[in-house]
């Protein structure tokens, strides 16, 4: 957390905007200006106006994966997790789409595969995977739902962690990750396990 004291940081007491979330593969600075922090210094969303702009290589529209972990907070719709759009409006979308629940949303038009029921401020490990016609949901290790789109062949090179299409979500969200590959069933359980452990 910017502004919080840490044991790891030689001759000073603080990280910059830009050095207190690292990219694992060194690769992007990651800038947490627009982010809130909670008392243990974790990241979290408010719903108003907490962002984390993101550049990576290039995410293939034939296959991919994003996994989070994340407890909401409200039960407003239609609010995003991670949001981005490329060419010809080729959208990615990870949102709490109702009040209970949210989707893995690929395509455009979009198709929506669901999460399924969550419960209000508790954690769940959620997997949205895709190939070239299908976007596949995974809740805390188990497939949910799939939905077939149509694929304007597009990649994207970024997005935005808590926003997508103007709406911020409300949520703590400890763990994002970008895979650039479709992981499999084996793998997300492997993973679930892993923090659930």
């Amino acid at each position: 957390k910017r502004g919080q004291a840490t044991p790891f940081i030689l001759g000073g007491t603080t990280r910059s905007n830009t050095a207190s979330l690292i990219d694992l593969k060194k690769t992007n600075d990651i800038d947490v200006s627009n982010v809130s922090f909670d008392s243990t210094g974790q990241p979290t969303f408010d719903g108003t106006d907490d962002e984390i702009n993101i550049t990576f290589p290039t995410l293939n529209s034939d296959y991919g994966s994003i996994e989070v972990i994340v407890a909401r907070k409200d039960t407003t719709t239609n609010s995003f997790i991670f949001g981005a759009v490329g060419a010809s409006t080729n959208r990615y979308y990870l949102r709490h789409a109702g009040s209970t629940s949210y989707d893995a949303c690929r395509g455009n038009p979009l198709a929506n595969a669901s999460f399924g029921v969550m419960t209000q401020d508790k954690f769940y490990h959620l997997v949205m995977t895709w190939d070239a016609s299908t976007v596949y949901a995974y809740t805390n290790g188990v497939f949910s739902a799939s939905s077939s789109y149509t694929n304007p062949g597009s990649d994207i090179t970024g997005g935005n962690i808590g926003q997508g299409s103007g709406n911020h979500v409300n949520a703590d969200l400890p763990v994002f990750k970008i895979h650039n590959k479709t992981l499999t069933a084996a793998e997300i359980k492997s993973n679930f396990n892993a923090y659930k452990n």
